[in-house]
């Protein structure tokens, strides 16, 4: 897997803010319905009305699962095969992607980059 050519020929497609928002929306719910909550010790309820930063961290996860041009399990390939190093790379180039095409979802995608890069000094 050539990870340099992977992040030149990056790119996001760009969709209408309400559709994402229904898409991602339904991405987490499809992810999450039914499932065990450990915080709470019960079946996981879907959220229907989320705020807004809880709403900005499901499109920014929409839009690296389904919006790039990255197959969304590349990142954890490279790290199951011990380059970790390129798929911190690969998934900091996603994500700054993801921010110049919708530049509302910058401050999320610099949180995850964030929460990323402080997993990677543990």
């Amino acid at each position: 897997m050539n990870v340099p050519a992977l992040i030149n020929n990056l790119c996001v497609t760009v969709i209408a803010g309400q559709v994402l928002e229904a898409k991602a929306l339904e991405h987490h719910e499809r992810r999450t319905a039914g499932r065990f909550c450990r915080k709470t010790l019960s079946v996981h309820a879907v959220q229907r009305k989320p705020g807004a930063e809880f709403l900005a961290r499901l499109k920014v996860n929409y839009a690296r699962a389904n919006l790039t041009n990255c197959a969304p399990g590349t990142v954890a390939e490279l790290r199951l095969v011990g380059r970790c190093d390129e798929a911190n790379e690969l998934s900091e180039a996603i994500l700054k992607a993801i921010a110049t095409s919708y530049p509302e979802l910058v401050s999320e995608c610099a949180r995850q980059l964030q929460k990323q890069k402080l997993f990677q000094n543990l």
